[in-house]
């Protein structure tokens, strides 16, 4: 189970941070404050020690986990709705940590 989350989380930092929308104008071109700002709460992500009941409740988490990290990439830094979405990555993070 420890790879299948190892994976999944590469494949998540691939298609939400590697990757941009080239034809968005917000994640087509993004500032250094808005990128490490990202990448410190992306790596918080990758950090974490997650238990999940078995692969397919993983997949399913990280596939809303990559959905929502898509939405926030389109979002402007200034909008409420950059912070909003920030902190429901972080309840989601905490949400499948170890012990939560």
């Amino acid at each position: 189970m420890d790879d299948f989350i190892t994976y999944l989380k590469a494949e998540y930092l691939d298609n939400v941070y590697l990757q941009q929308d080239a034809y968005d104008p917000v994640d087509g071109a993004t500032s250094p404050e808005r990128q490490s700002r990202m990448f410190r709460a992306i790596s918080r992500i990758l950090a974490t020690v997650m238990d999940f009941e078995d692969k397919a409740a993983a997949r399913r988490f990280f596939q809303l986990l990559t959905q929502a990290t898509k939405d926030w990439n389109r979002v402007e830094m200034e909008m409420d709705a950059f912070s909003e979405i920030e902190n429901r990555l972080e309840r989601m993070r905490a949400g499948v940590g170890r012990g939560a």
